[in-house]
């Protein structure tokens, strides 16, 4: 997995991986960094962080838009989202600000028809209704887990 957040480190990164042919796993981090990972097509998979950003008034910074959930449909990169994030965090606020943010993830997925991955050391079941709140719909759940 790679987690560094310089663009041309993680460009030689994924091309040593890819040239020992393993799975190219990146950790996300801001929309420009994310775009740049996903325009690769030699990324398998692109952890999405849900901490990092800074909120707009009407948006929310959640490394995720409808131009990257395009490019990752086209190059059939994986989106996942580690739901262990949300219960690391020991304030109210900082919870309810990765919620928001993968509430938004959820809605650019449906409108993309294209499912997001769970990450978790949860039960299935949990996770199921968990995503069934937030307003995910039974196929996508089906195809997240």
């Amino acid at each position: 997995m790679i987690t560094t957040t310089n663009i041309t480190q993680a460009r030689k990164e994924i091309e040593s991986l890819f040239a020992k042919k393993k799975k190219v796993i990146v950790l996300g981090n801001t929309i420009e960094f994310n775009r740049q990972i996903l325009e690769n097509k030699k990324v398998d998979k692109l952890i999405l962080d849900l901490e990092q950003g800074h909120d707009k008034l009407y948006q929310r910074d959640s490394g995720l838009n409808h131009i990257l959930i395009k490019i990752a449909k086209e190059n059939k990169t994986e989106l996942a989202v580690n739901l262990e994030q949300i219960t690391k965090q020991k304030s109210k606020k900082q919870k309810a600000k990765i919620i928001s943010r993968l509430i938004q993830n959820i809605t650019l997925s449906k409108k993309a028809k294209y499912p997001i991955k769970i990450i978790s050391t949860k039960n299935n079941y949990d996770i199921k209704s968990l995503l069934l709140t937030l307003g995910l719909s039974t196929d996508l759940i089906k195809k997240s887990i």
